[in-house]
């Protein structure tokens, strides 16, 4: 949907962009996306706790973009590729002993040169309706969410030079 002037004026007006953000706003910045990269884009559904922790990172990370404080392009593409390594089922554990393994004896080969897929997971096991498993589809909901939003703001941007050009 492309915008008129007048809404893009009226979109400035609705939504509140800090060009500034105070020292703690930039401080929380820091410290989200800390915690997203260390995820390594693995989810440990088995960890409901933790999920439910990086669900709350997730929505800070999109709050900070909405409103501006994450408008580095540096800081946006680290989102954009931890957003879509989290988005990639098969890189989760669904038991702690999986986890273990994992990292015991694959993670090692990887490491020594062989070659092995995160894609040996049982599926029926994957999509069952679990309070585990409702947390990490409302956090993947939540970073498609947050996609889209990154979306719409370069498409605003590509708009408003448009705008401005004339």
């Amino acid at each position: 949907m492309i915008k008129t002037a007048n809404e893009i004026e009226k979109f400035d007006k609705e939504n509140v962009i800090l060009s500034n953000p105070p020292k703690e706003m930039v401080e929380l910045k820091t410290l989200v996306l800390e915690k997203l990269v260390e995820t390594g884009g693995i989810i440990k559904i088995f960890e409901f706790g933790e999920n439910m922790v990086l669900q709350e990172y997730i929505t800070l990370i999109k709050f900070l973009l909405e409103h501006g404080v994450i408008n580095q392009l540096t800081d946006i593409i680290e989102v954009i590729k931890s957003f879509i390594s989290l988005l990639n089922g098969t890189t989760d554990f669904f038991t702690a002993e999986e986890k273990d393994y994992w990292f015991k004896n694959v993670k090692a080969k990887q490491i020594s040169g062989g070659k092995q897929s995160r894609v040996d997971k049982k599926p029926s096991t994957r999509l069952k309706k679990k309070p585990k498993n409702l947390v990490i589809f409302e956090m993947k909901k939540i970073i498609l969410d947050t996609l889209e939003t990154v979306y719409c703001i370069g498409k605003e941007l590509n708009l408003r030079r448009i705008f401005n050009t004339f």
